[in-house]
């Protein structure tokens, strides 16, 4: 049976991100500190990143534990309100995903993170005043420690 447990290793990546001096939503927007700080499309955008662990990953292991090792997915989607602060904030987040080892609580490590899509830039016209976004897919390798 895994001991992954998938809500660690979110509150790793956001404590992580957030370390960097990062704006960071826990599966959706900041709450607070982010977007658009008064009428949007006319006011200051403040860019963030939202986490999301996504479907997909990985499990696997020794004949004696088939499942001691998991390699979970996750989207990190960058926001700004022009390509060019969506790209920037983009590129701030993966500087900080790739600055070490993440820290786990005892009894799992963080082996090996990497990029498995980059996510380019989409527009989002659904909302007033358009944004960008960059959704990037990592994958994250934990084994027991």
């Amino acid at each position: 049976m895994s001991d992954h447990r998938g809500g660690d290793v979110t509150t790793a990546i956001i404590a992580r991100l957030e370390a960097a001096g990062l704006v960071v939503g826990d599966g959706e927007a900041p709450l607070s500190g982010a977007g658009w700080t008064g009428s949007p499309g006319t006011s200051t955008f403040v860019p963030y990143i939202d986490v999301h662990p996504t479907p997909g990953g990985d499990v696997d292991g020794t004949l004696a534990d088939s499942n001691s090792d998991a390699a979970p997915d996750y989207h990190l989607i960058s926001v700004g309100a022009t390509r060019a602060q969506a790209e920037h904030i983009g590129d701030e987040a993966r500087e900080a995903m790739l600055s070490g080892p993440l820290t786990l609580p005892a009894g799992r490590a963080a082996i090996h993170m990497r990029i498995d899509m980059l996510g380019g830039v989409i527009r989002d016209d659904t909302v007033q005043s358009a944004v960008f976004f960059v959704s990037d897919r990592w994958r994250v390798l934990t084994v027991p420690a």
